[in-house]
């Protein structure tokens, strides 16, 4: 069972990373896509609370949530990592 204090915690920890990346803009597009995967476990934590044990796998609709933040997240930082592979040489 996820309590509020692991959402805390996890926001927590995920804001100390985001705060340790020296490029505003890459802060910015981690930030976004952390916030966004929050929301979806929080959305889908009362359907996991509903489980004795927790539901390890997460729902059908949770896991195609993610699936599809994951591809806007690739998708938003592609224009971001080309300039920065120009930079790098």
């Amino acid at each position: 069972m996820v309590t509020k204090e692991d959402r805390a915690r996890q926001k927590a920890d995920d804001a100390a990373y985001v705060a340790k990346m020296p490029d505003a803009e890459a802060r910015q597009l981690v930030a976004e896509h952390l916030r966004r995967r929050m929301e979806i476990f929080e959305k889908y934590d009362p359907y996991r609370d509903t489980f004795p044990t927790g539901l390890d796998g997460g729902s059908p609709d949770e896991n195609r949530e993610l699936r599809e933040e994951a591809k806007r997240f690739t998708k938003a930082c592609k224009p971001y990592f080309e300039r920065r592979k120009g930079k790098g040489k």
